[in-house]
């Protein structure tokens, strides 16, 4: 039977690495109103609108700024009360926060958490998790849309089959002008399957009976509601994140795979000439685990180049990596190691210019603690040196990492800082890129 790792520390480090120099760095950690030049980046602390005890943060770049969207406790409502909320950096400016949506039977989990998302068509859309009985992992996606950020609509559910199993992890992007999800879906794992939203078209071997976790996806417009959701792979990774990117030649779907011998590595889709192709590796790490790490993929892409990192620990060796392509057919060229210290994943990663991309992760730091690290890559490899962004606690409470491109030099870092009791946002600036 398949562990569940969820619920502890995912794999842990074997190895941890520190040079001179390192510790030296290590020592200039970033502090509220300072800036810290390492190298060629500068990092700066930054101001941000949610209040204590708000955690898992989400970012995602607009075609004017950036979204940051939280949880936090819905006051008056005790202790399972959450509500959802946003807020805009516009012109080095935050608009005041708004509330999307609040409950008191939502699924909060370190790993799997809420978005906020502009479509190409301008509507925002948001997607929290809501528990659909009284099991441990037994909740729904639930998805709105708004024209304005303060009206919004009525809470819809992207799949149809009723079963009382996960479905989160999802991913909003667009086909099209559309806005669209996918999510990893758990219908498969109960005895009793329900067959009322299988999709027969699918790129994948239909008639499966095997009880794994499958990828589905949905546009999200009144026509596709009562169609069957699209199953993109019929037997994926658990509880690991899916990444989404809006490539020039259409959408494309990342996530961590799950082979029959228990080989889990990075897979993705694409859709062209409107239909999804078949799923490919990115690489053959060849990481055997027998439950799931939760510890997904990131994307992004930019003019024609798409970037995606991941976190690997094949043959017992934990790993971040990172892999290019101009040419989505064509799959990605030989990954590029960032970190085989102690690193933890928990990553993310963007492009910030033509030929960079930005990508942090957290290293181990072997006394509970962990670094957050930032370092710019292009295709041929790392540019400039790696820098310590700030030291935080290693546990799951910390979440994961989130990037947003704030210029053509500049991302915003936000995170869950369990010591200070919220979430902390910081700005990457760097130097010389073309």
């Amino acid at each position: 039977m398949m562990t569940d790792l969820r619920v502890s520390n995912s794999v842990q480090p074997t190895r941890l690495l520190f040079t001179p120099l390192f510790v030296l760095i290590a020592t200039a950690m970033l502090g509220a109103g300072c800036s810290e030049r390492t190298a060629d980046m500068t990092i700066t602390s930054l101001d941000n609108p949610s209040r204590d005890r708000a955690r898992l943060p989400h970012l995602k770049t607009t075609e004017t700024g950036v979204l940051l969207s939280w949880v936090e406790p819905m006051p008056g409502q005790g202790k399972n009360g959450y509500q959802l909320r946003f807020a805009s950096y516009l012109a080095g400016q935050w608009s005041a926060p708004n509330t999307i949506s609040n409950g008191n039977d939502w699924f909060i989990n370190w790993a799997d958490f809420p978005s906020v998302y502009e479509s190409r068509s301008g509507n925002l859309v948001a997607h929290w998790l809501q528990r659909s009985s009284g099991g441990t992992y037994s909740y729904d996606v639930r998805t709105v849309q708004s024209a304005d950020g303060t009206h919004w609509s009525a809470p819809y559910t992207p799949h149809l089959d009723g079963t009382k199993t996960e479905h989160g992890f999802a991913s909003i992007f667009s086909v099209g002008t559309t806005p669209a999800i996918v999510w990893l879906d758990g219908r498969r794992t109960q005895s009793a399957d329900i067959h009322a939203d299988q999709h027969h078209a699918s790129p994948v071997e239909n008639g499966n009976t095997d009880s794994a976790m499958t990828l589905r996806m949905r546009v999200l417009d009144e026509s596709s509601a009562s169609r069957p959701s699209i199953l993109l792979d019929d037997r994926v990774c658990d509880c690991c994140q899916t990444a989404a990117v809006n490539a020039s030649g259409g959408p494309v779907i990342f996530y961590r795979n799950r082979t029959i011998k228990e080989i889990r590595d990075i897979s993705y889709v694409h859709f062209s000439n409107e239909k999804w192709s078949q799923p490919a590796v990115v690489h053959h790490d060849g990481w055997e685990i027998s439950g799931c790490p939760v510890n997904g993929p990131q994307a992004d892409a930019m003019n024609g180049l798409i970037a995606v990192a991941w976190f690997t620990a094949a043959g017992g060796r934990p790993a971040v990596k990172l892999a290019f392509t101009r040419h989505i057919e064509d799959g990605f060229d030989a990954p590029l190691m960032v970190s085989e210290a102690a690193p933890l994943g928990r990553l993310d990663i963007i492009r910030l210019s033509m030929h960079t991309a930005l990508v942090a992760w957290l290293e181990d730091d072997s006394d509970g603690m962990a670094t957050i690290r930032a370092a710019l890559y292009g295709p041929a490899g790392q540019v400039g040196t790696t820098s310590i962004v700030a030291r935080i606690r290693g546990e799951r409470a910390s979440g994961f990492l989130q990037l947003a491109r704030v210029g053509p030099d500049s991302a915003m870092l936000a995170y869950t800082d369990v010591e200070n009791g919220g979430i902390s946002t910081a700005m990457l600036s760097a130097t010389g890129l073309n």
